[in-house]
């Protein structure tokens, strides 16, 4: 279940990641076909700005999504509300000084950029800057509660809202290009309009029509926002390299090649970014889903997630590396007035020489967002820098002054070689400090991890008789491990009543029904997890509704489970049902929100739920 969760999540990230690459790719073919070379340059010279607002707007959404899938994997609710308010909060106050800052400074940051007065590049980049300016908040909140919309497994909106996006972006440039003739100003006006679109449709949304998250304006916690600040910081500083990168590569350009490799490097960035996309849409799904199997240190789902990424993304990006290679040429000429050239030429090797870092690079990627959905945001943070600005401009420098522009292309693969082997040998060094041996050693776990495979046991139920084969099993396994009778029976009994419930009023016909069950040995606790991809169902809002029955005789599954577990979390997460149960065993210790152990609560029966359409009892 989790394999296929994973691949699902990886490629709606990468059609919601496609969002912005794509703009830009339109923006440059256009830029490039009707508005000439020159201003194309300025695009180039635009980039670290837009590297800088992908930087601070990620340091925020992904900040609040590691920490928002941690406490999803512990089931503390409460929690996430503060840090989204928070996380909401604290970046509409930012990108909105941001955005004030750049309309009040606009000829300084475009000298910042590497502008040039004499050329009229100043003129062009400023006008660039006012037209990108007003869409910056709506790209921060944008970001944030798209990290969210992937938690609650809103696949189908994303893909509308990439689309949305799209069609915006690209009906604003040809009416800028065809009826209002406001050249760069225009077109940067017309992305800012996709951005406020789609924020416009998921405020909307989130308002609304979300059952999982909520935001409030007096929620702020200084405490959430550290939190944020120590899980975005490695997407701050990985971002914010991007800046050092693009500013150091255009000014190695600039002063020793001419400005038609700066164009090149134009059409390189936009076409690469679209890849970027995939490689960022998979290693984005590994830091999802890696946060929540880290939170509920499931140590054996955890270490066929990273399999599976690494395998997936290594095959996907090594077939667009070849696709790459073979359509070069064409890639090239979307970008030109003519057909033919010396720059189509040039820019078609510039695309071949750079898609040879495409395998290395998710490779790379795929364990550096596992480090930082283990919370090793310091080594992520100084690999970003390693990576971005050390490896990348040091190897450009050099093969620039020996092979010329070759060398700059050239210089992204050997950038992304050098980190692979980086993090290869930091998970060599941590294993001889915490003891994991063999693939193991890649996931960068922490010491106290406290779960072993022997502490796991995991099986999937898809009918009734997997149902009581599953609670025997619950039973036998605690019972083997020195757990008393009462907690082996209390666990083999929640086992068969939810199964149960879920296969008899959750499963349909002509679907694939699944219940994953994760049993979880800790030291002073035993959790169980049930997850099912039916109908949405929350078990402990239909045991409140049961609480106001006057037949005492309904819901004898859910009644027995509330009442005796000593914790009963749920969550509607990746459009799965996850039952989180929770039984101490220590007898002093005692659940946040200790659950009703009233006997009379305890009857059996049946009761509509009103939920999904499902009667769950």
């Amino acid at each position: 279940m989790r394999n296929r969760l994973f691949l699902q999540l990886m490629g709606v990230n990468i059609l919601a990641s496609l969002i912005q690459p794509c703009n830009q790719l339109i923006d440059s073919i256009l830029t490039g076909k009707y508005l000439g070379q020159d201003a194309l340059a300025v695009c180039a010279l635009f980039l670290p700005a837009i590297s800088l607002v992908m930087a601070l707007s990620a340091f925020f959404s992904v900040g609040t999504q590691i920490t928002c899938s941690h406490l999803l994997g512990k089931g503390c609710f409460d929690e996430i509300r503060s840090l989204l308010s928070t996380s909401f909060l604290s970046s509409s106050v930012f990108s909105c000084l941001l955005t004030l800052a750049l309309l009040v400074f606009p000829a300084q940051a475009a000298l910042l950029l590497g502008a040039d007065a004499a050329s009229g590049q100043l003129q062009q980049t400023i006008s660039y800057l006012q037209g990108y300016a007003p869409g910056i908040p709506a790209v921060f909140l944008t970001n944030i509660m798209l990290s969210l919309l992937h938690l609650e497994g809103q696949k189908k909106l994303a893909v509308i809202l990439s689309a949305v996006n799209l069609s915006v972006n690209a009906a604003g440039d040809l009416l800028n290009l065809f009826c209002f003739r406001q050249g760069l100003s225009g077109m940067a006006f017309a992305t800012s309009a996709a951005n406020l679109s789609v924020f416009l449709i998921l405020m909307f949304y989130f308002l609304f029509s979300s059952r999982m998250f909520r935001f409030s304006l007096t929620g702020f916690q200084v405490s959430q926002f550290r939190k944020i600040l120590h899980s975005g910081l490695p997407s701050l500083t990985y971002y914010g390299s991007l800046v050092v990168r693009s500013a150091f590569l255009n000014m190695l350009i600039l002063t020793r090649m001419d400005s038609v490799v700066l164009a090149v490097m134009a059409v390189v960035s936009s076409f690469t970014n679209l890849v970027d996309a995939a490689i960022g849409g998979t290693g984005d799904a590994m830091l999802l889903l890696g946060g929540v199997l880290y939170g509920e240190r499931n140590l054996k789902g955890h270490r066929q997630l990273l399999k599976t990424a690494l395998l997936a993304g290594g095959l996907l990006l090594l077939m667009v590396t070849a696709v790459s290679c073979l359509a070069s040429v064409p890639v090239a000429r979307l970008f030109s007035e003519r057909p033919d050239g010396t720059f189509v030429s040039a820019a078609a090797r510039a695309v071949r020489l750079t898609s040879l870092c495409f395998v290395p690079d998710v490779l790379a990627c795929v364990l550096k967002k596992n480090i930082q959905a283990v919370g090793r945001a310091s080594y992520t943070s100084v690999s970003n820098v390693l990576c971005n600005v050390v490896y990348v401009c040091v190897s450009a420098l050099i093969l620039g002054t020996l092979i010329g522009s070759d060398g700059i292309f050239l210089s992204f693969t050997v950038c992304y070689v050098l980190i692979l082997l980086t993090h290869l040998g930091f998970a060599r060094h941590l294993a001889e400090r915490t003891g994991w041996k063999g693939p193991d050693r890649l996931l960068f776990l922490p010491e106290d991890y406290e779960i072993t495979d022997d502490d796991i046991w995991s099986c999937t139920v898809k009918d009734l008789p997997g149902c009581i084969r599953a609670s025997e099993k619950v039973q036998d396994l605690c019972l083997s491990r020195g757990r008393s009778a009462r907690v082996s029976h209390h666990l083999a009994l929640f086992t068969e009543e939810i199964t149960k419930n879920v296969v008899t009023h959750g499963f349909r016909k002509g679907r694939e029904n699944l219940i994953l069950l994760t049993l979880l040995f800790h030291r002073e606790k035993i959790r169980l997890i049930i997850l099912d991809n039916c109908a949405r169902f929350d078990p402990k809002r239909y045991y409140d509704l049961l609480k106001g029955d006057e037949d005492p005789a309904g819901g004898t599954g859910i009644r027995l489970t509330i009442g005796l577990a000593d914790q009963v979390t749920y969550t509607s997460s990746f459009n799965l049902n996850n039952l989180m149960i929770e039984v101490y065993l220590n007898p002093e210790k005692t659940s946040p929100e200790p659950q009703p152990k009233d006997p009379s609560e305890l009857g059996c029966g049946t009761a509509e739920s009103g939920e999904a359409g499902q009667c769950r009892g």
